[in-house]
């Protein structure tokens, strides 16, 4: 059985065309990830007799780069700068000398640590960059007294399932929407939005 896109066939392995249409998604989102904004779908499990162990291959190989020149953003320090800036607005004292953090807003015995995403085509990649740094610098920077909460802001919405999903692991979320600043429930209690929101 063969899935043709753009007249190339695409076998289904395992013998279903919904598998060969998976494989092509996956095929042509490597191929141009700016193009594809593809949020993170529950896959159904598999059992022990559908498991497949394929490892690739782990040689190693050449890559040549040419040297060209290359635009950076600074989004990122938009992003730190506004909602700083809006944190101050709503009683927060917000600090950025405080590297390898992004920022911490404080109050007298408070403390909040942020990590600052700028959200690209595909959420996912903001989210687990936020999870990962905030985790670890709660860790190791915190190792007597943690912070109040860690907060994940972001340059705008990465949707309710990753607001959820924060939310669901103690992590509070912001985000930057026409102007104002959205809040997750948790970030919510703790004032830092210009009005409620789900993502």
């Amino acid at each position: 059985m063969c899935l043709f896109v753009n007249a190339h066939c695409y076998p289904a392995r395992g013998g279903t065309v919904c598998q060969a249409a998976v494989a092509v998604r996956i095929r042509l989102t490597a191929a141009n990830p700016t193009k594809f904004n593809t949020p993170a779908v529950a896959e159904r499990k598999i059992t022990a007799s559908e498991a497949v162990f394929r490892p690739k291959d782990a040689t190693d190989y050449l890559v040549t780069l040419q040297s060209r020149t290359q635009v950076r953003s600074r989004k990122h320090e938009a992003v730190v700068k506004a909602f700083g800036e809006h944190a101050r607005a709503v009683g927060w004292a917000p600090a950025t000398n405080v590297h390898p953090r992004d920022l911490v807003l404080r109050k007298p015995g408070r403390e909040l640590l942020c990590e600052v995403k700028v959200v690209g085509p595909n959420a996912e990649h903001a989210i687990r960059e936020a999870i990962g740094q905030l985790i670890t610098y709660r860790h190791f920077l915190y190792p007597g007294t943690k912070p109040e909460a860690s907060v994940a802001v972001f340059s705008s919405s990465v949707g309710p399932a990753f607001v959820d999903l924060l939310e669901s692991i103690g992590i509070a979320s912001v985000w930057a929407a026409d102007g104002d600043w959205l809040a997750s429930a948790s970030a919510s209690t703790l004032g830092l939005n210009s009005i409620d929101g789900d993502g």
